[in-house]
């Protein structure tokens, strides 16, 4: 979920994990000053509209996968701008297709593989692997992985309690902390700004939404 230009650019992970589904929507507008009852209305009852004719669908590659042990792809994070609709020329979308090109998708798998993802040459619409980025022998499971500031790339272990962060540039390690071991961690994701969210329970107890400050070597230069 990315909010850009006032627009929410949706991406979704099929749950078989072989296809990326993206759109884009608004808030539908209210009316005008001197049409106060609808304003009241769509006030009690927020409405969204599609602004898409269709939604994008990209294709993950299957064939690096490792069958003999049922590798599936569990996880996903992107970088802002990373998929949409190809920019026509002159339309000033050369960040936005450049960030697609340069492997701003990110997987995780049921081996605990972590795997940059690139367009391929002859396919928009398919995405290869480009690198590897990590390798674990738990998996990287569901809701595990976030971007910060359009360079870091964060994934959650929830099995050993351990936050890594890795420098999206070149896939190396830029440090990993334990988190508070009477929480049972299981997703994570940027809340904005230098703020991290991070789904856990306590014992006996449900989920909760912890709003936590990012470490410090991950927070924007003026928030240092």
């Amino acid at each position: 979920l990315d909010w850009r230009d006032g627009v929410w650019h949706i991406t979704a992970l099929t749950w078989r994990g072989d296809h990326l589904l993206a759109c884009r929507i608004e808030e539908a507008s209210r009316g005008n000053d001197g049409d106060v009852g609808k304003a009241e209305a769509a006030a009690e009852d927020e409405v969204w509209t599609d602004i898409d004719d269709r939604q994008e669908a990209s294709e993950i590659s299957q064939e690096w996968l490792d069958i003999a042990k049922d590798e599936r792809v569990l996880s996903l994070a992107l970088r802002p701008g990373c998929l949409g609709a190809p920019a026509e020329a002159g339309d000033g979308g050369g960040a936005d297709r450049a960030s697609r090109r340069r492997g701003c998708a990110v997987v995780g798998t049921s081996t605990g593989r972590i795997v940059q993802l690139q367009r391929a040459l002859n396919d928009e619409h398919r995405l290869v692997p480009k690198q590897v980025v990590h390798q674990r022998p738990h998996p990287a499971g569901r809701g595990s992985l976030c971007t910060l500031h359009d360079r870091y790339l964060l994934a959650l272990w929830s099995t050993l309690g351990i936050l890594s962060a890795f420098d999206g540039r070149d896939g190396s390690l830029v440090k990993e902390w334990r988190l508070r071991p009477d929480v049972e961690w299981s997703m994570i994701g940027s809340g904005g700004g230098d703020v991290l969210l991070l789904l856990g329970a306590l014992p006996g107890k449900p989920a909760e939404l912890f709003r936590l400050q990012a470490p410090s070597e991950l927070r924007a230069p003026e928030s240092r």
